[in-house]
């Protein structure tokens, strides 16, 4: 039944009342409301924990170095190096290139990126010559070279993203190998920590890697009141290579301790290096290498990497191992 709308009026005496229908109401409009996904739900964003860096498993190239970064691209002296280092689960290499950096930075970029496209870094390394040279005049060559690769970094990886870009200049220039150490230790250990500061200022925003003896932390060769390797982080080295030639998986835990503890107090980082060269047949050079117990056996070199990566998991400062060298480590079984 139809609701009727009233009037009712009034002229003087007379009553009026006039009656209509109620008009429809107005309808009210459809509104489609569109549902916005709460701030705390967001299926395409990243997650907030940062994906960890690889463990890195590098490996010396020294008296291969020059050979494999000048070979071509796609042939077959680089096409065997890629395959011996995936044999090895190899993805970082030191590789001695002083050659190429000073007469061919063309034909190393084309290596550096060759060696990215097969998932493997690339730290530039430079011996320290010793025969004829001062720990001094030793920095001033690798002072040379720190200005080469800041030429190749001008000119191939100047965002510091490129694939063409180094992980680090790698030098391996030992103090104690000079005569004047036994002669005059402090003053060739403040002329080693001089010449690391010199080189860092060379390279500007390169990072640094150094070969350190594993007992330059010792007691005994304490210099400017604190462990000489504490000065050679504070010096300017940003990642430590130990050199901690054992083939006890204890030794090599033990030896590592101090200089990982120092790297994660100073904000640098400590990788681990082991010996795979043939040293001698007397009982001590036997345990400076895993050339006898060969690599992937129980007591080998790959299961001493896993015993230091397991040991210092909870050190984010420890960020990898190392063998020496390519043509001594592609050989062990």
């Amino acid at each position: 039944m139809n609701e009727l709308l009233c009037l009712l009026t009034t002229v003087g005496a007379t009553m009026t009342m006039t009656c209509n229908p109620k008009p429809a109401p107005t309808p009210i409009p459809t509104v489609t409301v569109t549902a916005t996904p709460s701030p705390l739900v967001c299926p395409a964003c990243p997650s907030p924990t940062p994906t960890a860096s690889p463990f890195v498993r590098a490996m010396w190239v020294s008296d291969a170095g020059a050979t494999v970064a000048s070979a071509a691209t796609g042939s077959s002296t680089r096409s065997t190096f890629f395959s011996n280092l995936a044999a090895k689960g190899i993805n970082r290499v030191f590789i001695e290139c002083s050659g190429l950096l000073a007469a061919n930075r063309a034909q190393l970029k084309d290596f550096v990126v060759d060696a990215r496209n097969h998932g493997v870094e690339t730290e530039f390394l430079l011996n320290g010559y010793v025969s004829g040279y001062t720990v001094a005049t030793a920095f001033d060559r690798m002072v040379t070279y720190a200005g080469h690769i800041k030429s190749y970094q001008a000119a191939y990886c100047p965002t510091g993203s490129e694939s063409a870009c180094p992980v680090a200049m790698h030098i391996d220039l030992e103090p104690h190998l000079y005569p004047e150490w036994k002669t005059a230790l402090a003053a060739t250990q403040n002329a080693y920590l001089s010449g690391i500061k010199r080189l860092k200022t060379a390279l500007g925003s390169v990072k640094l890697s150094a070969d350190v003896t594993n007992w330059y932390d010792g007691s005994g060769y304490n210099v400017n009141g604190a462990s000489f390797s504490k000065q050679i982080f504070d010096a300017g080295v940003d990642r430590m290579v130990l050199m901690n030639y054992t083939d006890s998986f204890t030794q090599m835990q033990a030896r590592a301790v101090g200089e990982v503890d120092l790297a994660c107090q100073l904000g640098k980082e400590v990788i681990s290096g082991s010996d795979a060269m043939k040293e001698g047949t007397d009982a001590a050079s036997m345990a400076l290498t895993f050339f006898e117990e060969g690599y992937s056996t129980a007591n080998g070199m790959n299961a001493g990497f896993a015993s230091l990566k397991n040991y210092f998991a909870a050190k984010p400062c420890f960020k990898g191992v190392a063998g020496f060298d390519y043509d001594d480590v592609i050989v062990l079984k």
